[in-house]
């Protein structure tokens, strides 16, 4: 899990990295054009912090830079060029950062996203377009023969059961658990090939903070740059950057972490009412970085590396969310190359086609029109910015049975209906699925009201699925297990 951002390539101009730049901001721009829904875009202040070195004209000329290595000579451009604001235009803009600006700041566009639900969607386009998709498999092994690698071996963790499957071509695209499934690596890669950083987040409810736009602060213990970024309601902080040696698979946030976000964004809003007594939750993503010696966490490149073994294995690390899609398209590139498929070939760019999920508002206002359901407007626009099309669906349910429509927790926009919307389209097999891998319920309803919303739907799976007792229970426990640990150090 990452900050919900899609691109934020700004940093990696202070590196000379300007392809990469120009590379995510392209494909932010694809996105947002072909999933309207899901991509949004959203303002971020830079401010020119009295603390800060960079002035006002290193600002300005690294922002024209971002905006035109997104636009120029491009199909889909970025939502609105930078603006400069000067300092007392700030005050009105963000008027809880006080009296910390020098000479004022600039507002610039990225976007914001369910990275979750854009996997989700990813995997359901490519199924729609002939993909076979297995959940809840793990690979153990290969089949070689004549020291090529021709299959993989799997065990199905349902059912306990072990099943091979046979191909051309095994890609090794597993991000952090890349070296544990690289058998043989090339001389000019480095092994380890990933070194793994931990990313912290926390969430407040925004009237905690008050931001306004996802402002950019400094961190007071380093110089790392922190986002406070608004959604909706609640407020993201964001995020750590350090080396981590724990469990890649359930990493959390620890009270140091917690401690080094807290501090700065009190030291930047300094009428924030933020602690541990109302942090509503926490998520910890750990980033693939590819490993480069002689680097600092910070430093390291998110570019991706794609490479064959002898085995005839072809791996790819690295990289960022952003560029999921040319990552792809960069490996078809060099499968075509070693001519694997002799009568596969590719278009560049062939794949910046739209989602067949994607739902532009206009649409979306005529399907409210036509349905005239009764729902709260925080609730409409909640579903249509995670579900697009979906969305239409999700009416369709409560058309038929209105009690649907109904919150999962009052102070929150999640609804009943999601639930039966999610269940027969996206092998949702288990509760702790549904909250932290479908839906950001385990994100934006509150630690303290868990247990209340785990037994909600619960029950509606327990309905669909016909659970048993102990099935429900025990996934109720499974998921607040998990819910302990992300706040287990308050």
């Amino acid at each position: 899990m990452k900050l919900k951002i899609s691109s934020w390539g700004l940093r990696y101009l202070a590196y000379g990295e300007l392809d990469l730049v120009k590379e995510a901001t392209t494909e932010r721009n694809w996105m947002r054009a072909h999933i309207p829904h899901l991509i949004r875009p959203v303002p971020f202040l830079w401010v020119n912090w009295k603390e800060d070195t960079l002035k006002r004209q290193s600002i300005e000329s690294a922002l024209q830079l971002y905006d035109s290595l997104s636009d120029e000579s491009q199909e889909f451009k970025n939502f609105k060029k930078y603006q400069w604001f000067s300092a007392g235009e700030l005050e009105k803009l963000e008027p809880e950062i006080g009296d910390k600006v020098n000479q004022g700041g600039a507002i610039y566009y990225d976007t914001n996203v369910d990275d979750a639900r854009l996997t989700i969607e990813t995997l359901k386009e490519a199924v729609i377009r002939g993909a076979d998709v297995i959940s809840y498999c793990k690979v153990n092994g290969y089949i070689t023969e004549k020291d090529k690698i021709i299959g993989i071996k799997c065990q199905d963790l349902e059912n306990n059961k072990d099943f091979n499957i046979k191909g051309t071509l095994i890609v090794n695209a597993t991000g952090i658990w890349s070296d544990d499934l690289l058998n043989n690596y090339p001389e000019n890669i480095s092994k380890p090939l990933i070194r793994p950083t931990k990313g912290v987040h926390l969430i407040y409810k925004r009237q905690h903070i008050k931001n306004e736009n996802c402002v950019i602060i400094r961190s007071v213990s380093d110089v790392r740059g922190i986002f406070v970024l608004p959604r909706d309601n609640f407020s993201i902080i964001g995020t750590t950057d350090t080396d981590f040696k724990g469990d890649i698979t359930n990493p959390f946030c620890g009270k140091e972490d917690a401690d080094y976000l807290i501090n700065s964004v009190k030291f930047h809003f300094p009428n924030a009412k933020i602690g541990y007594e109302n942090l509503v939750a926490t998520y910890v993503g750990v980033r693939p970085l590819v490993k480069e010696i002689g680097k600092s966490e910070i430093e390291v490149s998110r570019k991706h590396l794609i490479f064959f073994n002898k085995n005839g294995l072809i791996s790819i690390a690295g990289g960022k969310l952003t560029t999921w899609r040319k990552m792809a398209e960069d490996l078809f590139e060099m499968v075509t190359k070693n001519q694997i498929f002799s009568d596969k070939t590719q278009v560049k760019g062939f794949s910046k086609q739209k989602f067949l999920i994607g739902l532009e508002q206009e649409e979306w206002q005529e399907s409210l029109n036509h349905h005239k359901i009764n729902l709260d407007d925080k609730v409409i626009h909640h579903i249509y910015q995670q579900y697009g099309r979906g969305a239409i669906k999700i009416m369709k349910l409560i058309e038929k049975e209105p009690n649907l429509g109904e919150k999962i927790i009052d102070e929150n926009d999640f609804i009943k209906a999601e639930i039966f919307y999610i269940l027969p389209h996206e092998l949702t097999t288990h509760l702790i699925d549904l909250f932290c891998r479908r839906t950001e319920m385990s994100l934006f309803i509150d630690h303290k009201k868990s247990s209340q919303a785990a037994e909600t739907v619960a029950d509606l799976m327990a309905l669909e699925y016909s659970w048993s007792k102990e099935k429900k229970k025990m996934e109720i426990r499974h998921y607040l297990e998990y819910v302990e640990k992300t706040v287990s150090f308050i």
